[in-house]
C-alpha cells in the first residue's frame, strides 16, 4: 500500500483477499497499486498524490458493508471493489448509494444492478457470448450443451448464449442445471457425451469449476468436443493440471497474451512488483480481467476527477459517464444510460503450461443489459427517505418517534410519539437533556455526527433504553438539520417500532405456524414479516428471529421486486381472500447466499384487529422441476443406453438438414444393425443382450468424430448422424472403423461375443434430402450390406450410390474408349468480337460408347483422378493438330487457331513436351497457332514446374492460354512470369453482365488489364446480343458461345469455313483501299469525349464494311482506314468535318491487298495513358506529338498496322 500522505486523495480498494472470490484478491491489489503508481508518478489526482486503502471484503454482505463504511469513513472518495452477487448488491444500495459514493465494480456479472454511483468495467453476458458464439458455431460446430450450477450469472450468462445460438440457427442440446453437488457430474456428463455436442459451455465457480474440468478430463471427453468457458482464465488454469487445462477455450474482456501497447507496459509493471514483492521461491502473481478491471476503474476514477476539476461525487458521477481509458485490453468506454462499460472481447485458448493463446479480437462490445434487469432502466431516483429538512417519510402505519438533537447532542425537540414509545411520563423534562440517555448504544449513536457530515441520512437499528428500564430495538433514520448557510447545526432522528404492531397479530397465529411441516410466513399489508416458522428460514437460509422485520420481496431475485409488490399489492386490495398455489404461476425464490430455487405459493388473507394480515405457504419445487426435466429428458433419450432415441435423431436429423442449406457441407447417416443379435439373446439371455448393446453404444461413441451423435432406434439398430461432411471418405472411414471394432470380441457378464454390423451409408443436402430420406436410403442401404455379406458397409444415397458405380463403370470404359473408336472430337468457333468473323475453334472432347453419350462432366473428373486423361490427351492433341495442318492447307491465311486444353494431370506428365514435339512433327501442325488451355487452378499447383513446362512448350512456338479466369485464386505476379498470351474469361461471368454489377465489374477488370499486359482476351459462354455488345465495348478480341454456334462436328465446322472464305474472297482484291491520317485536337480529349467518338464511328463503320485503328497521342491523333475506295474517301470527309480536331493532313493513301483490322471495326489505343513505370526524363531531349512523327509515313503505317499482329 502507498505511504499516507496527509493531503493524499484516498481510494478504497476492496479485494477479495478471504471467502469465495479469495483467488482474485492479491491480483486487483496488485494490479490497483500499478495504477496508483503510474498516477503519483504524473502527478497524482488534481495535483494530489493517489493513497489506496486496501481493505479484505470479507466475502460476505454483512462484512462487506462494514468494509465499505469503514473507508468511506476514512474518507476514501469512492470504492472499487470484486464482490459477489449478494455482497456486490448490498454494498451497492446499502453503502454507495446512501453514502452518495462512486462504487466501481471490477467483475463480469449478470447486470442486475444500476445505481447513480454504480459502474462496472466487468462484462455483461452479452458481451462475453455475442460474437463468441457466432464465430464458433461456424468454425468449430452449432450444437452447444450448456450445463451450470443455476447462480445468477450462470443462468443468465447461459440463457443469452443459448438465445444467441438459436437466433443463428443453432441447436442447443441441453441446459442443466447441477447445482454444486459432484455426484451429480458424473451422469451429467454421460448426457453430454452422448448428446453429439460440438462445443460444451460449463457456467460453474471456484472449486466446482475445478472440479467438473477434472471430471470431464479424467472421462477422456476432451476429445468428443470442445469446451468453451466465459470465466475460464490464467488464475483457474493455474489450479487446474496440464492435461486438463491444455486446449480449453476461455472467452473474456482480457488475457495477459493481449498484443497491445498499453498491456505490454503493463506486463513489465507486473514483473517489476512481482520481482520486487515476492519472497524466495514464491510464484508470480497472474492478472486476470478482475485486476485488470481493477486498473482501469482506477484511471478512469482519476480521469474523471480530473475532468471535473472537483471530487463532488455528483461530478464525478457525471464525468464517469462519459469515460474513455485505454487499457491494456484496448479502448474501454463507459455507456452512460447503463453505468456498464463498453469492454473487449477476446476468444482465447489455453496452453499446456497455463498461459492463453489469444485466438481472435471481436473488439469492444456495447453492454445491453438481459430483458430479466431492465426494469431498473432509465436510471431511478427513487428516494425512501425525503429531502433533508423535512420530515421523513415512513411505511404506511407505523407510529414514528422524532427527535431533534443540536450540535451540542442534546435534545432540542421531540413529537408526542417519543414519549409514548420510551414510556416517558408527561411531566419529564426532555429539552436539553443528552440524547445519549435514551439509547443504550452510546458506540452506535456516535457513529450518526460523522457519518452526516458526508452523507445524506444515516440507517440502521439502535437499542432504546425505556423509562422502565426494559431495552427495545428501534429502527432509526437520521437526517442533517443546517442553518440558512448550509451549515449543519444537529440532525433529526426517525425512530420506529416495526414490530409494535405486529405482536398482536403475531401472536394471533404464533402457534399455528411453528406447529406446522410446511414453510408458512405471516406478513402485514405491507408485506413485512410478521412471522415466519423453522421451515421458511430453513428453505430461505435464514436464522432465528432475522426474517422478522423484512420485506417480502427481498426473498425474491432483484428483478422480480417490482412485479411481486405489484401483485401482492393488487391482492390486497382485491376482492379475493385466497388464490390457492394452482391458480398462481411458480415464483423463484432467493436464499440469503444468493442461490435461486423454484417455488409454489399459496397466499391468503385475514382481518386482524382491523387490518388485513396476509399468509403465505411455500413448496419448493426444485424435485419437481428435476423430476419434469427428467421425463423430459426421457422422452427423447433411450432408457437402457442413454443415447438419443429415433424422436430425437429424426429431429436433430432435421436441423442439420436446415443448416446445411446455409452451409456448402452435407449431412450423412450411417444405419448401424447388430448381425446375428437375437442370437445372442437366444443363448445367453436379455440381460446380457442389453450389456452387450449398451457395451457397444458406448464404444461407438469413442470412435465417432467431434460434433457425431449416435442413436439407438429401438432393438439392435443404432445410427450416428454426421454433421458438417466435406467429403464421403470421411464417412468410408467411420465406417471401416466401427467394422474393425466390432470384430474384436468383447467380453460380457463372462462371454466372449462377436457382434459384426452392418452399415449402411447415406448422404444428403437440406435442398434435396428429408430426414425421412435419410433414414429411409440408409436403412436400404444397410439391408444391401447384410445381402452382400454382412460384416460390411454400402452406399445408398442416390448421389453418392450413383457416382461410385459410375466411377467404377467409366473408369473401365475409358481404358478401351480409344481403341473402340467411341471418342470423338466437336469444334466450337471462336469469332473476332467486331468483325464476328471465325478467328479460331475450341476443341471440346465428346465420348460415345455403345450405351449412348456420356457428358464430359461426368467423365473427364473421373479422367482425371484414375490418370487415364494423359493417353486420352494426347489422343486429343493430335486430333487438334491434325485439324489445324488440314485447315491451314485449305484455307491459307484465312484459316482458324485451334485451342485445345491441357489438364493439371497431364501438366504432371514428365513426357508432355517430348509427346507435343513429337505430335507437331507428325501432323505438320503450326505451333504459334495451336493455342493449350489451362485453369488458373492447375497453372498455380506448382509454379515453378509448370514455369518450366510452358517455357520449353514456348520455345516449340506454342502459345498458352488461361482458362476460366477469374474463378481461381492465382496470383497475378506469378501469372506475369508464364509465357501467357490469352486470358478466356469464364462463362459464368459473361452469363451474369446483363443482371449483376459484380459479373460486369469483373469482366470490365480482367479486359483492363489483359489490355495492360497486352494479352487476348477471349469471353466465353456469349449467349445474347446484349453481352456481345457490351464485350465489344470495352475491347474483348474474341467471342464464342451458343448466341453464334454450338459446338460441331469437324466437317460441320469445315463447311462453316468454307462458306466463310467464300464470303470473304468475294471482295475483289483490287476493290480494298486504305488511307492514313495525322491531325491535331481541338482541345485535349477526356476518355469519356474518347469513348463518345468512339461509340459513334463504330457503329457507323460497321454498316458501312469500314475497319481500321485510331491512336491518340499528346493531344494529336493518327488513324488507318480500311474498306473500299468511296467508302473510305466519303468517311474522311465526313471526318474531316469534325470540329473535334483540326490539321488533318493525309500521309499515305491506296490499294492494298488484303485488310490490316479485318476483325476492327474501330480499334483504339490511349498512348498518353501508357505508363510501364519507366522514367524516360533523363533520355528525352523534346515530346514529340504524332504530328511530328508524320514526317516519315512509312513510320507511322508501320507503327499502327503492328497493333493489328
Amino acid at each position: 500500500m502507498s505511504q499516507p500522505f496527509s493531503t493524499s486523495i484516498r481510494i478504497g480498494v476492496m479485494p477479495p483477499l478471504s471467502g469465495l472470490g479469495g483467488l482474485y484478491g492479491p491480483e486487483m491489489s496488485l494490479a490497483t497499486q500499478i495504477a496508483c503508481d503510474e498516477l503519483n508518478a504524473a502527478g497524482g489526482i488534481l495535483g494530489k498524490p493517489v493513497e489506496l486503502i486496501i481493505a479484505d471484503d470479507g466475502g460476505l454482505p454483512e462484512t462487506a458493508i462494514q468494509t465499505a463504511r469503514r473507508l468511506l469513513d476514512l474518507g476514501c472518495v469512492a470504492l472499487v471493489a470484486n464482490l459477489p452477487a449478494n455482497t456486490r448488491s448490498a454494498v451497492a444500495t446499502q453503502v454507495a448509494e446512501p453514502r452518495e459514493s462512486p462504487y466501481l465494480n471490477c467483475s463480469f456479472y449478470e447486470g442486475s444492478l444500476y445505481g447513480r454511483y454504480f459502474f462496472s468495467f466487468g462484462a455483461l453476458p452479452n458481451q462475453q457470448t455475442e460474437r463468441m458464439i457466432g464465430h464458433l458455431a461456424k468454425v468449430v460446430g452449432a450444437k452447444m450443451f450448456f450445463v451450470g450450477s443455476g447462480q445468477e450469472w450462470e443462468r443468465t450468462t447461459m440463457e443469452t448464449a443459448a438465445g444467441l445460438l438459436r437466433e443463428q440457427g443453432g441447436d442447443v442440446l441441453g441446459m442443466e442445471l447441477v447445482g454444486t453437488e459432484i455426484e451429480r457430474t458424473d451422469p451429467i456428463l454421460e448426457r453430454v457425451k452422448c448428446s453429439g455436442a460440438d462445443i460444451v459451455m460449463p457456467f460453474f465457480e471456484g472449486e466446482t469449476q475445478i472440479r467438473f474440468l477434472k471430471r470431464l478430463c479424467q472421462l477422456g471427453l476432451k476429445q468428443h468436443f470442445a469446451v468453451v468457458m466465459c470465466n475460464f482464465d490464467e488464475a483457474i488454469a493455474a489450479m487446474l493440471p496440464p492435461e486438463v487445462r491444455e486446449g480449453l477455450y476461455a472467452s473474456g474482456a482480457y488475457f495477459m497474451s493481449v498484443e497491445t501497447a498499453a498491456n505490454a507496459r503493463f506486463l513489465r509493471a507486473i514483473a517489476a512488483l512481482n520481482e520486487a514483492q515476492a519472497a524466495p521461491g514464491a510464484g508470480k502473481t497472474v492478472v486476470t480481467s478482475h485486476g485488470e478491471a481493477a486498473y482501469l476503474a482506477i484511471h478512469a476514477l482519476a480521469q474523471a476527477a480530473g475532468t471535473a476539476e472537483s471530487l463532488d461525487p455528483a461530478a464525478l458521477v457525471r464525468c464517469l459517464e462519459q469515460v474513455q481509458v485505454e487499457g491494456p485490453q484496448g479502448k474501454v468506454r463507459m455507456d452512460a444510460l447503463t453505468h456498464h462499460a463498453q469492454v473487449n472481447d477476446y476468444l482465447a485458448r489455453c496452453s499446456f503450461d497455463g498461459s492463453f493463446e489469444t485466438l481472435k479480437h471481436f473488439g469492444a462490445r456495447q453492454p445491453v443489459i438481459p430483458e430479466r434487469y431492465r426494469y431498473c432502466l432509465p436510471p431511478l431516483e427513487r428516494a425512501e427517505i425525503g429531502p433533508s429538512g423535512g420530515e421523513p417519510t415512513t411505511e404506511p402505519g407505523l407510529s414514528v418517534a422524532i427527535a431533534g438533537v443540536d450540535s451540542e447532542g442534546k435534545i432540542a425537540l421531540f413529537n408526542p410519539t417519543l414519549r409514548t414509545l420510551w414510556g416517558l411520563p408527561e411531566d419529564e423534562e426532555l429539552i436539553g437533556l443528552p440524547v445519549t440517555a435514551l439509547w443504550d448504544d452510546e458506540a452506535r449513536l456516535a457513529e450518526i455526527s460523522p457519518t452526516l457530515t458526508r452523507a445524506p441520512e444515516w440507517r440502521g437499528t439502535l437499542t432504546a433504553r425505556r423509562a422502565d428500564g426494559t431495552l427495545k430495538r428501534l429502527a432509526v433514520v437520521a437526517e442533517p438539520l443546517r442553518h440558512r448557510d448550509r451549515e449543519i447545526a444537529g440532525y433529526t432522528l426517525a425512530c420506529m417500532d416495526t414490530r409494535a404492531r405486529l405482536v398482536p397479530q403475531g401472536e394471533a397465529c404464533g402457534h399455528v405456524l411453528d406447529m406446522a411441516d410446511v414453510a408458512i410466513l405471516a406478513a402485514d399489508a405491507e408485506g413485512i414479516v410478521i412471522k415466519a416458522n423453522r421451515r421458511v428460514g430453513e428453505l430461505f437460509g435464514y436464522g432465528g428471529e432475522e426474517l422478522i422485520g423484512l420485506s417480502v420481496h427481498v426473498l425474491v431475485p432483484p428483478q422480480y421486486r417490482e412485479q411481486h409488490a405489484h401483485q401482492v399489492a393488487g391482492f390486497v386490495r382485491g376482492a379475493m381472500t385466497e388464490r390457492p398455489m394452482g391458480l398462481r404461476s411458480e415464483v423463484t425464490g432467493l436464499r440469503k447466499d444468493g442461490s435461486v430455487f423454484p417455488a409454489e405459493v399459496s397466499i391468503s388473507k385475514i382481518r386482524v384487529d382491523g387490518r388485513w394480515l396476509l399468509v403465505a405457504t411455500l413448496n419448493d419445487i426444485t424435485d419437481r422441476k428435476l423430476a419434469e426435466h427428467e421425463l423430459v429428458w426421457h422422452a427423447s433419450h433411450d432408457s437402457l443406453t442413454g443415447l438419443p432415441n429415433r424422436t430425437l435423431i429424426h429431429d436433430q436429423l432435421t436441423r442439420a438438414l436446415l443448416r446445411s442449406k446455409r452451409q456448402s457441407h452435407g449431412v450423412a447417416l450411417l444405419f448401424i444393425d447388430l448381425d446375428g443379435f437375437k442370437l445372442v439373446n437366444d443363448a445367453h439371455g436379455h440381460a446380457t443382450g442389453d450389456d452387450l448393446l449398451k457395451m457397444i453404444a458406448w464404444k461407438l461413441l469413442d470412435q465417432v468424430r467431434p460434433g457425431d451423435t449416435v442413436g439407438r432406434l429401438g432393438g439392435d439398430e443404432l445410427v450416428i448422424l454426421c454433421d458438417r461432411v466435406e467429403s464421403p471418405n470421411a464417412l468410408t472411414a467411420l465406417a471401416e472403423r466401427i467394422n474393425e471394432m466390432l470384430r474384436t470380441p468383447l467380453e460380457v457378464q463372462g462371454h466372449q461375443l462377436f457382434a459384426t454390423a452392418s452399415i449402411g451409408l447415406a448422404m444428403g443436402h437440406g435442398t434435396t434430402h428429408s430426414a425421412d430420406d435419410l433414414l429411409r436410403n440408409a436403412d436400404a442401404a444397410m439391408y444391401k450390406a447384410k445381402e452382400h455379406g454382412r460384416d460390411g458397409w454400402r452406399f445408398f444415397s442416390e448421389e453418392i450410390h450413383q457416382q461410385v458405380r459410375e466411377r467404377l463403370d467409366i473408369t473401365n470404359g475409358l481404358r478401351q474408349a480409344i481403341e473402340r473408336g467411341e471418342l470423338q472430337v466437336r469444334f466450337q468457333p471462336i469469332l473476332g468480337t467486331e468483325s464476328e468473323i471465325v478467328r479460331g475453334a475450341e476443341l471440346l472432347l465428346r465420348w460415345l460408347p455403345a450405351e449412348g453419350e456420356i457428358p464430359p462432366a461426368r467423365f473427364i473428373p473421373i479422367a482425371e483422378m484414375t490418370g487415364s486423361i494423359v493417353p486420352i490427351g494426347k489422343w486429343v492433341f493430335a486430333q487438334a493438330c491434325a485439324a489445324e495442318a488440314a485447315w491451314r492447307a485449305r484455307f491459307a491465311e484465312r484459316a482458324p487457331y485451334v485451342s485445345v486444353n491441357l489438364s493439371a494431370r497431364q501438366l504432371n506428365d514428365d513426357t508432355l513436351v517430348q509427346s507435343v514435339a513429337a505430335i507437331l512433327e507428325e501432323t505438320g501442325a503450326d505451333p504459334s497457332r495451336v493455342l493449350l488451355e489451362l485453369t488458373e487452378t492447375s497453372l498455380m499447383t506448382d509454379v515453378s514446374r509448370n514455369l518450366d513446362i510452358l517455357k520449353q512448350l514456348a520455345d516449340l512456338g506454342m502459345h498458352v492460354a488461361v482458362d476460366d479466369f477469374g474463378t481461381g485464386y492465382s496470383s497475378l505476379s506469378q501469372l506475369l512470369r508464364m509465357p501467357v498470351s490469352t486470358l478466356k474469361i469464364d462463362r459464368e461471368f459473361v452469363d451474369g453482365i446483363e443482371r449483376e454489377q459484380d459479373s460486369k465489374a469483373i469482366v470490365s477488370a480482367v479486359t483492363s488489364m489483359a489490355r495492360a499486359m497486352q494479352l487476348k482476351v477471349v469471353a466465353e459462354g456469349v449467349e445474347t446480343e446484349g453481352q456481345l455488345r457490351y464485350l465489344r465495348d470495352l475491347g474483348c478480341n474474341y467471342v464464342q458461345g451458343y448466341h453464334f454456334y454450338r459446338p460441331m462436328p469437324p466437317a460441320e465446322l469445315e463447311q462453316l469455313l468454307a462458306t466463310q472464305s467464300a464470303s470473304q474472297a468475294a471482295e475483289p482484291a483490287d476493290a480494298l483501299y486504305t488511307l492514313l491520317y495525322v491531325s491535331v485536337a481541338s482541345e485535349p480529349m477526356s476518355d469519356r469525349a474518347l469513348s463518345d467518338l468512339l461509340q459513334g464511328s463504330r457503329a457507323k463503320n460497321r454498316s458501312q464494311g469500314i475497319t481500321g485503328f485510331l491512336l491518340y497521342l499528346n493531344g494529336s491523333f493518327l488513324q488507318v482506314l480500311e474498306g473500299s475506295r468511296q467508302q473510305v474517301q466519303t468517311l474522311v470527309e465526313t471526318i474531316a468535318k469534325d470540329p473535334r480536331h483540326h490539321s488533318i493532313r493525309t500521309l499515305y493513301e491506296g490499294p492494298i491487298a488484303r485488310r490490316a483490322f479485318a476483325d476492327w471495326s474501330m480499334g483504339f489505343r490511349n498512348m498518353s495513358h501508357m505508363d510501364q513505370g519507366f522514367d524516360f526524363k533523363a533520355w528525352q531531349v523534346r515530346t514529340l506529338s504524332f504530328v511530328e512523327m508524320s514526317e516519315d509515313p512509312e513510320v507511322c503505317y508501320n507503327l499502327i498496322t503492328a497493333l493489328a499482329r
